[in-house]
């Protein structure tokens, strides 16, 4: 079965096209991916295509052995975030294990 969380971001526009966004992220209790117990989680951020698909935009560091990761306030400018497209408002956030990383 697949488990799930839920992520709620709440965002207000406070002027032109060219302000730094900063979000920071942090999981409770992951589900145990490694072998000895514990987890290498990163995350992927993506900005949704005109196509409906979504480009990654951001690859977080990966937080080693634990559960319960606190990654680094990410500060990405908001022309990057939308493309210059602000009425696309869809972004994706993919939660992976380092695992995941490896061929």
């Amino acid at each position: 079965s697949v488990s799930s969380g839920t992520i709620s971001v709440s965002a207000v526009e406070i002027g032109g096209s060219n302000e730094i966004v900063c979000l920071k992220f942090e999981g409770v209790g992951l589900d145990k991916k490694d072998f000895f117990g514990k987890s290498d989680p990163y995350f992927e951020l993506g900005r949704e295509n005109p196509d409906g698909t979504f480009a990654t935009i951001f690859r977080s560091e990966t937080i080693e052995c634990t559960l319960n990761p606190r990654w680094n306030v990410l500060e990405i400018g908001s022309k990057r975030l939308c493309q210059n497209h602000p009425e696309r408002d869809s972004l994706s956030l993919l939660l992976l294990p380092y695992s995941a990383l490896i061929p």
